[in-house]
């Protein structure tokens, strides 16, 4: 005679015990794949838009555009181009002797780029003033 019903205790200590080792074991391989998945993502951050150092720009993007500005028109180029997350990245002279910086822009960023030129009243300096 079973007194106090010991078989179905034992039973359902069992099954929780197996469905803590199921749940913690699912959960370990679900934070593993997290935490590969985001460090794949660290590795391959790939900037779509702000200043860029060149050397990156060139890495991810080989079709230029260069724009030579005076430092007040970089300085509203660089505030409207960070407002439209337009790409771009600036050569400026060491010595700050040149009046000229040069703004580098990839091709694709040329459609978006043409409204901030007339914006800032960007003259190229093949184009004559009118």
């Amino acid at each position: 005679m079973n007194i106090g019903g010991g078989e179905a205790a034992d039973q359902l200590v069992r099954m929780m015990l197996s469905f803590g080792e199921v749940s913690v074991r699912l959960g370990g391989s679900a934070l593993k794949n997290v935490l590969a998945l985001s460090m794949a993502l660290a590795k391959n951050n790939k900037t779509i838009s702000g200043k860029i150092n060149l050397g990156k720009m060139l890495r991810e993007t080989r079709d230029l555009r260069q724009f030579p500005m005076s430092p007040e028109q970089y300085r509203q180029f660089a505030k409207l181009a960070k407002k439209q997350k337009i790409l771009f990245s600036a050569i400026h002279d060491k010595d700050d002797k040149g009046k000229l910086i040069d703004v580098i822009l990839p091709v694709t960023e040329l459609d978006r780029a043409n409204m901030i030129f007339e914006r800032v009243g960007y003259l190229s300096p093949e184009q004559p003033a009118p």
